[in-house]
């Protein structure tokens, strides 16, 4: 083999590394991202009911819950409705 294949093959080779070092810190990025933007959620939620966040999950307060949530993302807020059309 002549040194320009080997170099051709080193640089394919590190281009499909870096892509997929490259995808792997976007998942992990976006993973953490999700779980920030979760437990925020969370606060305001616990926040706006008045139940402490570990309380959430909790059954009896499931209905308040599910209301805060539909309020919340109700398609009938102007700021739901601007975001939709974005």
């Amino acid at each position: 083999m002549s040194m320009s294949v080997i170099a051709a093959l080193g640089h394919i080779a590190g281009a499909i590394t870096v892509q997929f070092a490259f995808g792997i810190g976007l998942m992990l990025f976006s993973r953490w991202e999700e779980k920030r933007n979760q437990k925020i959620f969370l606060q305001d939620a616990s926040l706006a009911l008045g139940i402490p966040i570990g309380d959430l999950e909790n059954p009896e307060y499931k209905t308040r819950f599910v209301q805060f949530i539909a309020e919340r993302y109700s398609s009938e807020l102007l700021r739901n409705r601007l975001s939709d059309a974005c």
